[in-house]
């Protein structure tokens, strides 16, 4: 991944799937924070707990539970998505996966079908805090 926090799409299958990890271990999980996306220029926006996440189609993906947030470098990586199912699940979304932010609303650059594929989060250590 480059700074803004970019990488390619074989970047972003190899660790939106498969068991955690080591990098992943580094991370901590943050109520809020800010993300550079690909696209959109080079300011941060601040995603935080309670955001509505939206598919490609428009349809509700879910709600931000969360910021997971890379130690080293010191930047947000991904969203945690938080969705009821049959019981409730949290998902790992790329800050490379959004497309536009507006209001209280996430538009992701993924139709609803792939919602599924993306890496769950597993209990790991993390740490709640403040903004970035």
């Amino acid at each position: 991944m480059n700074e803004t926090g970019s990488g390619s799409s074989d970047d972003i299958q190899k660790d939106i799937q498969g068991e955690p990890t080591e990098t992943q271990l580094e991370r901590e999980l943050l109520v809020s924070g800010l993300i550079y996306p690909a696209v959109g220029g080079e300011d941060g926006i601040e995603i935080h707990r309670g955001m509505e996440i939206l598919t490609t189609e428009g349809k509700v993906a879910g709600m931000v539970a969360g910021v997971i947030h890379n130690r080293s470098p010191h930047k947000a990586e991904y969203i945690l998505l938080s969705r009821p199912v049959q019981q409730l699940e949290y998902r790992m979304v790329p800050v490379e996966l959004i497309q536009q932010v507006n209001m209280e609303r996430i538009l992701l650059h993924i139709s609803g079908p792939m919602v599924s594929t993306l890496h769950p989060w597993h209990n790991l250590p993390t740490h709640y805090g403040e903004s970035i």
